[in-house]
């Protein structure tokens, strides 16, 4: 991880993580929680990693609208996650709701070990200089519908450079790199088709990732932000096309 001074931006400073540091960081907290061999259909138990990595449990309370969950930090490291109760409830017998439940718990996990360096109090030491901005030093992120809609790429966050870094880790913490690369020529080959560039020119792109969205049980649109990321979806029109599909596509 790399540290830069950020003048005028919301936080005084920006962090810059590799991507094989998205992987280790996320595999060391699963590896933290014991979560065992992922079992298809269940995916990765979300609030055990929070517990055993963090020693945080959501609190489920009335968030504002269109706020999925925040993030609340400390000075002292300290973290507070609040998820909506309101999501809570509907994901008890919607499928729909429990993945985006999954990704917003996913998200907040990523805010709290990508980010809390920015809110502790050594952070905020003056510069000797004088010439650096002051912030707050207590904070909370904030989550809305982004969760519902992950952007491969980073100008897709209007400069929310955070939200990104917390989709990038929730995608690598709910869909292991390992079992992806594992799950994906399985699915492929059950669809009669060598690799992803032949699903997508058989028109089957959305079935394949539909079928690893049931495996990983997280939504269509996250199943396909980490298959760009991860290399299997070529980087070229048919990536837009592909997009818009699953956009369109109900879960």
């Amino acid at each position: 991880m790399k540290d830069y001074p950020d003048r005028g931006g919301r936080y005084g400073r920006r962090l810059y993580y590799e991507d094989d540091e998205f992987e280790s960081i996320m595999d060391e907290l699963r590896a933290r929680a014991d979560l065992g061999p992922l079992e298809p259909g269940r995916g990765v138990d979300v609030e055990r990693v929070l517990k055993r990595a963090f020693d945080v449990e959501p609190d489920f309370r009335e968030l504002p609208e269109h706020m999925l969950g925040r993030t609340e930090f400390q000075p002292d490291g300290q973290v507070a996650i609040e998820i909506s109760h309101v999501l809570s409830e509907l994901a008890e017998g919607n499928v729909v709701a429990r993945r985006r439940l999954r990704s917003t718990l996913g998200h907040e996990g990523g805010h709290v070990a990508l980010h809390r360096t920015l809110f502790l109090r050594d952070f905020a030491t003056p510069s000797l200089f004088g010439d650096e901005p002051q912030r707050e030093v207590s904070a909370c992120l904030c989550r809305n519908e982004v969760i519902d809609a992950p952007s491969s790429r980073a100008s897709g966050y209007h400069g929310e450079w955070w939200e990104y870094q917390a989709n990038r880790a929730m995608s690598a913490l709910l869909l292991p790199r390992d079992e992806v690369r594992r799950e994906v020529p399985a699915v492929l080959a059950r669809h009669g088709h060598a690799d992803m560039d032949q699903a997508l020119m058989a028109e089957d792109g959305v079935r394949v990732i539909r079928e690893l969205s049931n495996i990983f049980d997280t939504s269509i649109s996250l199943t396909l932000f980490r298959l760009q990321h991860l290399g299997f979806v070529p980087q070229d029109g048919r990536q837009q096309r592909l997009e818009w599909e699953v956009g369109r596509s109900a879960e």
